[in-house]
């Protein structure tokens, strides 16, 4: 009976009701950002051609590119890690180009190697990752790594935390995942994982 007494008494707290409609309000809010991503491609690692370049990289805030080759196997390992974290990262869009086919902005943003990604932030290019180098040098780095290094790049946030391994082969506790994402104070947010 004193329980029941407790529950009801935290059924009429105003503070408590303002928590939970604050906290409904931005859960709808997330969705409705997460279907406007939908709409726009997120969620989804798609192949453009040139002449959609310009629309696709300034229609979100955040855009991943990656120039490749269809003879060229770092490129479609690219490809494959791309899938996978376009699937997991979906307040970013992630976007593959033909180089061969795409010469105007493979000389307009110096693409000199493949494979080649691109950052795009509010239409404009800040950042790249050009070859493996940076993702260990070797064809079987895992997802994980160039999750990583996105992340650095500020293309997507990492912040579930979780026993994982590093990038470099140690295990910590770290950011995996951006299910709420960082940005969500920013009125940005990711699911899925």
């Amino acid at each position: 009976e004193e329980e029941e007494e407790e529950e009801e008494e935290f059924d009429d707290d105003p503070e408590l009701r303002a928590l939970e409609q604050k906290r409904l309000a931005q859960m709808k809010a997330l969705q409705a950002k997460k279907l406007v991503n939908q709409a726009k491609g997120h969620g989804e690692y798609r192949e453009i051609v040139e002449e959609e370049f310009l629309k696709e990289c300034c229609s979100s805030d955040r855009v991943v590119v990656h120039f490749f080759h269809n003879d060229f196997s770092r490129c479609k390992i690219v490809d494959k890690h791309l899938g996978i974290i376009s699937k997991k990262y979906t307040t970013c869009k992630f976007l593959s180009i033909n180089a061969d086919k795409a010469p105007f902005f493979v000389t307009k943003l110096a693409i000199r190697m493949l494979p080649t990604i691109l950052v795009f932030h509010e239409g404009v290019c800040k950042d790249r990752v050009v070859g493996f180098e940076e993702l260990g040098g070797e064809d079987d780095f895992p997802t994980r790594t160039l999750e990583v290094r996105l992340h650095h790049a500020g293309a997507i946030y990492v912040t579930q935390k979780t026993e994982k391994e590093s990038a470099m082969g140690f295990a910590h506790t770290g950011t995996c995942s951006d299910d709420d994402d960082s940005e969500a104070e920013s009125d940005d947010s990711d699911e899925e994982d």
